[in-house]
């Protein structure tokens, strides 16, 4: 959670997936930093689509952690969806953070809410209408 607080979101840059052709290297833009997606497979189970293509790793913003190969949306069953990494989850809160992120909802998997309430809690997905330093 340190990483979010020393990291400024920049709306502009926020939720694009990233693809470094040269390095065939996959990235996400969260919470103001280039994280790291670990593989395609790992691309293809979370997102729609890429948003941009680069020959080089972006340097306007600073690196954070990466997502975990065994990543997920995860539902709960009062519809909420999560974004599962880290040994955390993090509230995805509304459809216009899912459209930002391009979270590919058809890969969203119900669980038990005992599933989901044994995982640790993160910060929410932050979206325009809802930074993330508003709180859960």
């Amino acid at each position: 959670m340190s990483d979010l607080k020393e990291a400024t979101i920049d709306w502009e840059w926020e939720g694009r997936r990233l693809f470094v052709v040269d390095a065939n290297l996959f990235f996400l833009v969260l919470d103001g930093m280039l994280r790291r997606i670990p593989d395609e497979g790992t691309f293809l189970r979370l997102f729609k689509a890429v948003t941009d293509r680069a020959d080089i790793v972006p340097t306007v913003l600073p690196l954070g952690p990466e997502l975990d190969r065994d990543a997920e949306l995860i539902q709960a069953s009062d519809g909420r969806v999560y974004l599962v990494s880290g040994n955390e989850r993090r509230h995805v809160r509304d459809q216009a953070a899912m459209c930002v992120y391009g979270f590919e909802e058809s890969e969203v998997i119900g669980v038990p809410d005992e599933f989901v309430l044994a995982i640790p809690s993160g910060l929410p997905i932050p979206s325009e209408q809802w930074p993330a330093e508003l709180g859960r």
